[in-house]
């Protein structure tokens, strides 16, 4: 599981974005390079690919690739900063 990031007493949750297309296995490489995740098996079968980017920066980057690609896609904020009890994710 990632280590939570915790800024000004806040943690990020996460944003999860959705592919509504199929892709190619370089764009599905170049998508887990940019998120930094291990090799995984694809499935060139997929109609659609569904990722958790780590951090504000990852995900930022990952939109910005989606977008250069001209790839289909939706994104969902998993209210993204919440509060963090004192002493918590430090």
């Amino acid at each position: 599981m990632p280590t939570a990031i915790v800024r000004n007493g806040y943690r990020y949750d996460g944003e999860s974005v959705e592919i509504d297309q199929p892709i190619t296995e370089q764009q599905f490489r170049a998508i887990e390079r940019i998120l930094g995740e291990p090799p995984a098996r694809f499935k060139g079968w997929a109609e659609r690919f569904c990722f958790d980017p780590p951090d504000p920066g990852r995900a930022a980057a990952l939109l910005k690739y989606l977008r250069e690609q001209n790839l289909s896609h939706s994104l969902e904020r998993l209210e993204t900063w919440t509060p963090v009890p004192n002493g918590e994710g430090r």
